[in-house]
């Protein structure tokens, strides 16, 4: 007879809760969770180590899933508790973390981002990178966190895998990104800044990386100065801005083309 939980208290029902909520217990643990099988099944793809699977009683997967050796299967009630989608399709994984002191591949372009805040942001941009075949990633320690609940769902599993390198010091990356003979450009718009139409007529530099900046607060002036140009997306003039995976996305897919 199959070991079904019942319970909310139950001790792994509780650890995943955790995982969903507590970026210190993901460190601590080096695990994080997701839900949906098309998300846990291309993390698998991407060689992401399955720690257990999470199944409710009777769901759509349950056959399918319930024979995994480190399958858990819980009833409606304790499924519900933990889901974090309103529909969800019966399943909850955790994984384990792959590390985060990967430094990325100096032949390859770059992207940076500084102090992203938002998980679905940073999820997007993830699966952009993926989409566009960017290899390289750089995050500012004081962004969300790469294992944030909302940044899987977002990114659907994908970009999990590429070189992921953190920066303490944004101007200290810039230069060091600089004296290995990378172009580096800030993205904002001032008397400077050149627009990407005008850059398309330009040879591409060999290696490039590509600055983004907050949400809110876009990038420090000081950190501007330090990069080797400023470009901007030409658009409408009523509009101030784009969202920062919005301009992430469009630059991706230049960077892709641009010969």
């Amino acid at each position: 007879m199959e070991n079904i939980i019942i319970s909310t208290s139950n001790q792994i029902v509780k650890s995943i809760n955790k995982l969903f909520d507590d970026k210190k217990y993901r460190d601590k643990t080096c695990l994080f969770v997701c839900q949906s099988r098309k998300i846990i099944t291309t993390l698998i793809s991407l060689n992401f180590k399955l720690d257990k699977i999470i199944i409710k009683q009777n769901s759509k997967f349950y056959e399918k899933f319930k024979n995994f050796s480190n399958a858990v299967i819980v009833n409606e009630r304790v499924y519900d508790y933990m889901s974090h989608q309103e529909n969800g399709d019966g399943l909850i994984a955790v994984f384990e973390q792959k590390s985060k002191n990967k430094s990325i591949d100096l032949n390859n372009d770059a992207l940076i981002l500084d102090n992203i805040q938002n998980p679905n942001n940073l999820g997007s941009i993830l699966r952009t990178c993926f989409a566009f075949n960017i290899t390289n990633l750089v995050l500012t320690n004081n962004s969300v966190d790469l294992y944030n609940y909302k940044v899987i769902q977002s990114s659907m599993g994908y970009g999990l895998d590429i070189n992921i390198a953190y920066a303490n010091n944004l101007s200290k990356c810039i230069k060091d990104l600089q004296s290995k003979n990378y172009i580096v450009y800030a993205t904002d718009v001032n008397k400077k800044s050149i627009d990407l139409n005008y850059l398309s007529n330009k040879p591409k530099p060999k290696k490039i990386a590509i600055l983004f900046g907050n949400e809110g607060s876009g990038l420090k002036q000081e950190q501007i100065n330090l990069c080797d140009q400023t470009i901007f997306i030409p658009i409408n003039k009523k509009v101030d801005s784009l969202n920062v995976s919005n301009a992430v996305a469009i630059i991706s897919y230049f960077i892709s083309i641009w010969k």
